[in-house]
């Protein structure tokens, strides 16, 4: 079963990796004789490139951005919230309020996260202390600002901010791309391809204590369990 299941995987890969090198020769020689398939083609190398992107993202934030179905079930692929709990009333489908959720595990990303976590302490006192060098001349003397000590202070730190921005915006970045990967899992687990990625999609998710509960789940519960009879009055 396991031979078979690598032979799969093997002409899965080969199938998927010889279509770049197609649409190259395409390019160059117009072999292609109808414009469907080029475009066929195109969309499966650019699902390819942006599986590579949403791959690197997942891993960079270690899977913390998923929401999941139900806290008595183990961290894995199939207890990833889907939408199926969202309520059955179309107006209340909002994933957005689903995503309001309860933690089990008080350990947020931040804390467990060594070096996540000294940048933002890093970050935090580095602006600060960039804040009362620049604010320093507006109540001490406002001559400071010809220095040319100043003026390199003043440029470093300006560079410096970019810097700590880019790198927010880039976390952000990897946070939102990252979500995106537990479909293109799902979608190798229903075509029974790739089974190591899934493994490495729950080995990852595990790596940390972070267990958000969508906040319908509570909701569902109650409305699945049935109310106690009340004894009639003698």
């Amino acid at each position: 079963m396991q031979r078979k299941q690598i032979i799969k995987d093997i002409i899965a890969f080969l199938i998927l990796i010889s279509i770049i090198p197609l649409l190259c020769l395409e390019k160059h020689f117009g072999f292609m004789e109808h414009q469907i398939i080029y475009w066929i083609f195109s969309f499966i190398s650019c699902f390819i490139g942006w599986g590579i992107l949403n791959y690197i993202s997942f891993k960079i934030v270690r899977g913390t951005v998923f929401i999941y179905k139900d806290p008595h079930k183990a961290k894995t692929l199939n207890n990833i919230d889907f939408g199926e709990s969202l309520p059955d009333d179309p107006r209340a489908r909002n994933m957005y309020y689903c995503y309001k959720s309860d933690i089990y595990g008080k350990e947020l990303p931040e804390e467990k996260n060594y070096l996540l976590r000294k940048f933002y302490q890093l970050t935090f006192w580095t602006v600060l202390i960039i804040l009362i060098i620049l604010f320093i001349p507006i109540f001490h003397d406002s001559s400071i600002y010809k220095t040319s000590f100043y003026k390199k202070i003043n440029y470093i730190s300006m560079w410096f901010l970019i810097i700590i921005g880019m790198l927010m915006s880039i976390y952000i970045f990897c946070k939102t791309n990252a979500c995106f990967w537990c479909f293109y899992v799902k979608l190798f687990q229903l075509l029974g391809i790739f089974r190591f990625l899934e493994k490495d999609f729950n080995k990852t998710i595990n790596s940390h204590n972070y267990f958000p509960i969508s906040k319908f789940y509570y909701e569902k519960l109650k409305a699945k369990t049935p109310k106690p009879k009340s004894n009639p009055k003698d």
